[in-house]
């Protein structure tokens, strides 16, 4: 099959995979609480563990990382596909976790998701984020915030360490991925201006 089409089917398939929204499938199979109408009402790890508890958090966390990190490490070792290629399928992973087409276009707000795609991509560059999310959360107790700031620093890091792998569309796509994952949080920002944000411990 020509290489161009395989790309073209990984990447339909990558946003079909991405459109299965965790949070909402575990609420229902567990008869918890829809994330979707309480808490925070973002159907996301954060929100599942305020609503359902941490371990629901945990399990909706592995399972939006998952669902970025298993079609991209098949793409990789078993397709061959280029870093900017990788870009393409895991993209198209986290668009469809932030616009579901099962759930009416209305997910989570991809950081988990994202994650796992930066983890195959670059295991350099999700530690570098991890630990700036990490960082953040630990001076402010802001989930959203540490978020919103890998998210930030995630395409800034991208050109740092792997610029030479990936091509200019690659890097417009990381460009904007990194702006709609803050854009999701607009939320967020609101209430940490209003100081009405929910803090950690």
């Amino acid at each position: 099959m020509d290489t161009n089409i395989i790309l073209i089917l990984s990447v339909i398939l990558a946003y079909l995979i991405g459109s299965l929204n965790f949070a909402i499938i575990i609420s229902k199979i567990f008869k918890l609480s829809n994330p979707k109408i309480h808490g925070s009402k973002n159907a996301g790890a954060t929100n599942m563990a305020r609503v359902s508890g941490a371990k629901y958090g945990i399990i909706v966390l592995l399972g939006d990382a998952l669902k970025s990190i298993i079609p991209m490490l098949i793409c990789k070792y078993f397709l061959d596909f280029t870093v900017s290629e990788l870009v393409y399928v895991g993209a198209s992973v986290v668009a469809g976790h932030l616009f579901p087409i099962y759930f009416n276009f209305k997910g989570g707000k991809g950081i988990a998701t994202g994650l796992g795609f930066i983890l195959v991509l670059s295991p350099l560059v999700a530690l570098c984020l991890v630990i700036i999310f990490g960082v953040t959360l630990v001076i402010t107790r802001y989930v959203s915030l540490g978020s919103i700031f890998a998210a930030f620093f995630m395409p800034i890091f991208c050109l740092l360490l792997i610029n030479d792998r990936l091509n200019e569309l690659s890097i417009i796509i990381l460009s904007i991925l990194g702006v709609l994952l803050i854009a999701m949080h607009h939320e967020n920002i609101k209430k940490i201006y209003n100081n009405t944000e929910t803090k950690v411990w």
